[in-house]
């Protein structure tokens, strides 16, 4: 089934030193159009992040968004650096040799001392590795609600094209009878008038008539246009672009067929084919 463009997915990915949250929003654009909304600390990854989304998304406005939490507690922890100690160690054991009036240094004066306490960090490569997984998770949600919408989408154009083919196959069998009324009509008006018609006149006024009133063209073809929009709405691939050609060209013939009412019965028919023709392409505008 065809997937609609609008969609919603949330992620929270957690992780020993906190979570990392990952949101797509989608509407509807014309292309693919992609925006990035990311701390700092993932913006290197930018570029690889649009490359997973474009392999899985083909249509719409999609804005990517990540936020990245450590917790308070990982923050706290420390961790000693027993190699910029020791070389501290080694300095100082030189200097008290050189100079053993000098004082000791005690183990928290030690420990003040640059470098030898570490704070905690997460790896980028750790917190890069976090935010893939998070975004191929929201990927795939993203891509399960734009499937269901795009699912009830497709129900609701096949609902009007099998409406559409009704009415096309009445104005099919309407036409013939309309044209003999108008033909009944015009005998009458000359035995009215009570003059002598010519007969090989009337008969090119009569086929003439029957040309312009002739839908048989204009139904074949929205039958054609109507078969394939049946076969896009049960495919799984982009159709949106597709399907709105189409509209273009049911609406065309919906205009030739309104042009040649002539009655109200045929008239409103066409008017109905507009409207729904409307109703299907506001919803094909949503499809990707």
């Amino acid at each position: 089934m065809p997937k609609s463009m609008t969609g919603f997915a949330r992620v929270d990915q957690v992780a020993d030193w906190g979570n990392l949250v990952c949101e797509l929003k989608s509407v509807n654009h014309r292309f693919l159009d992609l925006s990035f909304r990311l701390p700092d600390s993932l913006r290197a990854c930018e570029h690889q992040l649009r490359e997973r989304i474009r392999k899985q998304l083909a249509r719409g406005k999609v804005e990517c968004s990540m936020s990245v939490r450590v917790n308070p507690d990982f923050e706290a922890n420390s961790n000693l650096d027993i190699n910029c100690l020791q070389q501290y160690l080694s300095s100082l054991q030189q200097i008290q040799q050189q100079a053993p009036e000098a004082g000791g240094y005690s183990s928290v004066d030690l420990l003040k001392l640059p470098g030898v306490l570490r704070s905690s960090e997460v790896s980028s490569e750790e917190l890069q590795e976090l935010a893939f997984e998070a975004l191929q998770a929201a990927l795939q949600k993203l891509m399960e609600s734009r499937a269901g919408e795009g699912q009830e989408m497709a129900a609701e154009i096949v609902k009007r094209t099998a409406r559409i083919a009704e009415i096309t196959e009445e104005l099919r069998t309407m036409v013939p009878r309309l044209l003999e009324a108008q033909e009944q009509k015009l005998r009458q008006r000359i035995a009215d008038l009570d003059i002598d018609a010519n007969a090989e006149r009337l008969e090119t006024e009569l086929v003439i008539m029957a040309q312009r009133m002739d839908v048989d063209e204009e139904v074949d073809r929205l039958a054609a246009h109507l078969k394939k929009l049946e076969q896009l709405a049960g495919s799984s691939k982009p159709v949106g672009r597709e399907m709105d050609f189409l509209m273009q060209e049911l609406n065309r013939e919906a205009n030739t067929l309104g042009s040649k009412s002539q009655g109200l019965q045929q008239t409103n028919f066409s008017i109905e084919l507009k409207v729904l023709i409307e109703q299907m392409r506001e919803q094909i505008q949503n499809l990707e």
